[in-house]
């Protein structure tokens, strides 16, 4: 795959271009449209499959796309693996990682050196499959995945294989941009 074919996919997959684009609600904040169960996400201990984990195959990089930023992890010339986005217009950051969940709707368990959090996340259906899971940009999660600086960063879909990714600039440069919007 060429470098221009996966910078094209993944800002596909940034995007949330798609049929449902346009209905994406935020299914993680307490009381929230699509909300199941009214309750916030709740705190965790780290996962003990993160400890000693290794890294997954890929770095970061950062994007502004239509005046939001984005950090993007993925393998050198390939569509995204993972990407952190500031949606600028809903005040909430939104964790998407690549693939699809067999039920369409399931959790995404995000993980740092310091504990973790389950969310609630749903498939987008879009030209580049993906599922999507949000908070608001001023939750305690997002202020601390945003000021710890050298954490590496974990997520998992449902309780599938989890995947590791280092720290990075980029990953704090969106936290605390959407913090202050």
């Amino acid at each position: 795959m060429t470098r221009a074919a996966a910078a094209a996919l993944a800002l596909t997959l940034l995007a949330g271009c798609g049929g449902n684009s346009a209905d994406i609600t935020n299914h993680n904040m307490p009381g929230g449209e699509g909300s199941s169960s009214g309750a916030a996400p709740q705190r965790e201990a780290s996962a003990p499959e993160f400890r000693g984990a290794p890294l997954g195959l890929g770095r970061w990089h950062y994007q502004e796309m239509g005046g939001e930023a984005a950090a993007v992890f993925g393998p050198p010339a390939s569509e995204a693996s993972f990407a952190i986005r500031c949606d600028s217009h809903t005040g909430q950051v939104r964790f998407v990682r690549a693939g699809s969940m067999s039920s369409g709707n399931g959790t995404m368990r995000l993980v740092t050196d310091g504990g973790s959090i389950t969310l609630e996340a749903r498939d987008v259906d879009a030209r580049v499959r993906h599922v999507e899971a949000r908070l608001p940009a001023g939750d305690a999660f997002v202020r601390e995945v945003g000021d710890d600086e050298g954490s590496r960063f974990g997520v998992a879909l449902n309780d599938g294989k989890m995947l590791v990714m280092p720290d990075d600039p980029a990953i704090q440069r969106v936290m605390r941009g959407c913090k202050g919007r």
